[in-house]
């Protein structure tokens, strides 16, 4: 299991890149 950080950040990055489209 990933961490929450890591988690998280990711998740950020996801809605940033699905904002960007």
């Amino acid at each position: 299991m990933a961490n929450a950080h890591e988690l998280a950040r990711g998740h950020k990055r996801l809605r940033a890149l699905i904002e960007f489209a």
